[in-house]
């Protein structure tokens, strides 16, 4: 099935998979964005990321409208002494993703035709959204509120059939998550391995083809939640 789709935080990680994995099928369109591309250069953190991204892929003759799939993916992982940078942290996991799906819900103009009315949105969240993160409390905190953002979108967008919801990884193969993962870690997950990226894909594919799924979020974790 071809699909016109949008992704961010497309250059590395579940991101750069995602990206990959769609824009080999025929006839598909697919745009990849994040601060190092691949096909728009955009720091997403920035205040009015959301606008200065159409005029973006506008000024590069990307697609800036009637997309059939946009997967916010763009985040960074946060540690208790990383907080000094809380503000651009928080405008990346969270602030672009809340902006983009208000811009869907205007009822003229803007961004509100930037996804086609059917369309679907999904937002990559985290399972320390679910059941919080001792290490990573502020992370697992904007986690969270994604997953409830999804919710309360997936109500304001049903009227124009699109839906919105989540996918919430466990501990994955990522930039994020670099080095020797520790034992202890692991001895949380009762399948004993971090997910692959490419293993997202499925998940993707299912909120994607599912027509009945939307304010939900799907947890990827191995059984770490459990």
């Amino acid at each position: 099935m071809a699909l016109k789709m949008l992704i961010t935080g497309a250059s590395s990680g579940m991101g750069l998979a995602l990206y990959r994995h769609y824009a080999g099928l025929p006839d598909s369109i697919v745009v990849g964005v994040s601060r190092n591309g691949p096909d728009v250069r955009l720091d997403l953190s920035r205040a009015g990321a959301v606008r200065q991204l159409r005029n973006a892929c506008d000024l590069q003759g990307l697609p800036v409208r009637s997309y059939d799939v946009a997967i916010l993916n763009a985040g960074r992982m946060v540690l208790p002494e990383q907080l000094e940078d809380c503000a651009d942290i928080f405008a990346l996991n969270f602030r672009f993703n809340h902006f983009f799906l208000s811009a869907l819900c205007e009822e003229e103009g803007g961004w509100s035709d930037v996804i086609r009315d059917g369309g679907v949105v999904i937002l990559n969240a985290s399972s320390a959204g679910v059941v919080g993160h001792g290490e990573a409390p502020f992370y697992a905190a904007m986690k969270a509120a994604l997953i409830n953002l999804s919710r309360s979108y997936a109500k304001l967008l049903a009227g124009r059939g699109i839906r919105v919801n989540c996918f919430s990884p466990g501990y994955t193969i990522t930039d994020l998550v670099a080095g020797e993962f520790p034992e202890e870690l692991l001895d949380r997950v009762p399948l004993r391995r971090r997910a692959r990226p490419e293993e997202m894909i499925p998940v993707v594919e299912a909120l994607i083809s599912c027509e009945y799924i939307t304010g939900q979020n799907i947890v990827v974790d191995g059984g770490y939640s459990l």
